[in-house]
């Protein structure tokens, strides 16, 4: 880690600190969370989840001691979480949490193993308590209200320092990492010529960023899937962190400074539009919510499953499933968004399980590329995450305004060249690979 990237660190560990502790009543229970998420992956921290589980159990049975690494690891996970939302976790010690069906027990938790970790947890200073629990009534299936705990100054600043280690080496990428081939026939994979200018580009980006500091730094690399025309999009681990349920993304700094996002508003929808020679209007999701009382990510969820669906035999199957996903609705909405959709635009009906959000990724790759090399000409750190670019809020506006510039070039050209119809022929030929696995 650089002076940089520690003074970051240091910077957002302090302004989460002086927020003090949060109201009682706010608090939130245990959560499944990846490491990467909340920036909990580094070597730092693998190390502070080692120590405390040698700690939490003294067995030397491998399962056990897995089992406990791994209640231990939520709970990291989940105060990492409360730092930036602001709230409690939420730790139950009464039996009828840990139950066969409840949730905890699913996370591995019995109520031994909860306790022991809340008591290793507090001796090292990884959390405080706030409120202790209480229940209502001498018995256990009353109400009950669990001990909430918030993590201490010491792991807030562990916490940030993690976030901002380094998490790849940015002299170790080859060509052919920083621009992936994944699953191609040697025979579909083009003539380097014809794409050296990109890994250029990616080369002379991460070149440029490698001096600047961010959340979960590591090069950017590139990956196209099949063939020519799908995927594409421009990764990072910047671009996985946890920001739906809570802004960790945005809450954290590029080389000190505030981040703001601009992004492209109903991407898909609208790069489909323009590809088909269609209108849409400023807010296209509008008129669909009057009608049916939908919430705008709810309908954005249900155009990007259609979108990305590759026939229609999955169709019953989204609908039956929908209210699992990431934004849940219930199958009667998933059904009245479609057809709203498809009434007030007739032409997704072309769209919608067909393949087309698979290749309309490659073009916001061809987008991301273009802004990446901008963003070196201008000397402004940008990341891409998926339809947007993460920048100093100094250089929102330049870079919304340059990306919407960028975005008419790469549709143009794709316009011209038939996009959508010459690279049609790769969905059936994919179908067949995945069905032959």
């Amino acid at each position: 880690m650089n002076q940089a990237q520690k003074d970051n660190a240091a910077q957002l560990a302090e302004m989460i600190i002086a927020h003090g502790e949060p109201d009682k009543n706010s608090s939130t229970r245990l959560l499944r969370l990846s490491a990467r998420s909340v920036g909990t992956s580094s070597p730092k921290f693998k190390t502070l989840l080692d120590e405390l589980t040698s700690k939490v159990t003294k067995s030397t049975n491998q399962v056990d001691i897995d089992t406990h690494k791994q209640c231990l690891n939520h709970i990291l996970n989940s105060l990492a979480l409360c730092s930036f939302r602001f709230e409690w976790v939420s730790l139950p010690t009464n039996p009828p949490n840990f139950a066969n069906g409840e949730y905890l027990r699913w996370l591995g938790f019995s109520r031994v193993r909860m306790q022991r970790c809340i008591v290793v947890l507090l001796e090292n200073g990884v959390m405080t308590e706030g409120r202790k629990g209480f229940r209502v009534g001498n018995d256990w299936g009353a109400r009950a209200k669990a001990s909430q705990y918030y993590p201490s100054p010491a792991f807030i600043r562990d916490m940030c320092e993690s976030l901002y280690s380094e998490y790849g080496d940015f002299d170790a990428d080859t060509d052919d990492a920083l621009y992936r081939f994944k699953r191609f026939q040697p025979e579909d994979v083009p003539p380097y010529e014809t794409y050296q200018h990109k890994i250029g580009i990616i080369r002379r980006y991460n070149d440029y960023m490698r001096d600047h500091s961010w959340a979960m730094k590591n090069p950017s690399r590139l990956t196209v899937k099949d063939f020519i025309g799908r995927s594409g999009r421009v990764t990072n681990y910047y671009q996985n962190i946890a920001q739906r349920r809570v802004p960790i993304r945005t809450s954290s700094l590029i080389d000190g400074c505030p981040i703001t996002e601009p992004d492209f508003s109903a991407n898909h929808i609208r790069m489909g539009s323009y590809l088909m020679g269609e209108e849409l209007p400023d807010d296209p999701y509008k008129v669909i919510g009057d009608e049916t009382g939908l919430e705008r990510d709810q309908i954005k969820s249900v155009v990007t499953k259609c979108m990305g669906a590759t026939s229609k035999k999955p169709k019953g199957y989204l609908i039956a499933h929908a209210h699992l996903a990431k934004v849940p609705l219930d199958a009667n909405g998933f059904r009245a968004a479609l057809a709203s959709l498809e009434q007030h635009y007739p032409w997704t009906k072309d769209l919608f399980f067909n393949d087309v959000g698979t290749r309309l990724q490659y073009l916001e790759g061809e987008i991301a590329l273009q802004m990446m090399d901008w963003s070196v000409n201008e000397e402004i750190p940008l990341l891409a995450v998926h339809d947007a670019f993460a920048v100093r809020e100094q250089d929102g506006e330049d870079t919304y305004n340059h990306m919407h510039e960028v975005w008419r070039r790469v549709l143009r050209e794709a316009y011209l060249d038939d996009f959508l119809e010459s690279t049609e022929y790769t969905t059936p030929i994919v179908i067949d690979r995945n069905k032959n696995k």
